[in-house]
Order: C-alpha cells, then structure tokens, then sequence
C-alpha cells in the first residue's frame, strides 16, 4: 500500500503482490511509481513544530496535563497529576514534568 496525507486529504492506491507475480520489490517499484509524480504535485509537508493543535488543553504549545497512577504493594493506588513540557531537541526523554499542586491550574 502507498499512502500519503496532506492538508488532511488522504492518497492511498493498493499495490497487490499477486499483480506483480509475488515480487516484493516489483511492487514496491511500482508503488513509487504512483506516489513519485503524486508527492511533486502535493504541495510540501508543513511542520506542525511550534502550532497549537486542536487537542492541546494547557493553551501552551508543547505542554500537556500528565495524569500517573502509583500503587505500592498492600497499598491504595492514588493519582498523580502534574505538567510535561515536549520539544523537538529536548535532552531529557519524556520531556520535564513538574507539579500540578505547586506550580498551579
């Protein structure tokens, strides 16, 4: 299958092994004969680095509400709520996390 999405409009053609006579890579060839000529007209991949998106619920762009549940053995499991921070070069995997209670919202 070769697949590809823009400004949310999905291309898609099935490319099947069985017209190809169980070729993988004569498949794959003729999948990217599709997709080549498709990919000049398409106009370019934006990035979505540094824009809000529609799910984000901190109003921040790269910060969302991290919600972890702890539970000790023979212990009540009790939440934990808290901020994480994302970005493209972050040092850190995972981003950095830090307090609901403390820091506020």
């Amino acid at each position: 299958m070769a697949r590809v999405m823009r400004v949310g409009k999905r291309h898609q053609k099935n490319v099947s092994l069985a017209e190809h006579g169980g070729d993988r890579a004569r498949a794959e060839e003729a999948a990217m004969e599709w997709l080549t000529p498709l990919l000049r007209r398409l106009s370019l991949r934006l990035s979505t680095e540094g824009r809000m998106s529609a799910r984000n619920t901190s109003g921040e762009v790269g910060v969302k509400l991290s919600r972890k549940v702890f539970s000790t053995k023979g212990f009540q499991a009790h939440d934990y709520c808290g901020w994480t921070a994302n970005w493209a070069r972050c040092e850190f995997a995972g981003g950095v996390s830090w307090s609901r209670g403390r820091y506020g919202r």
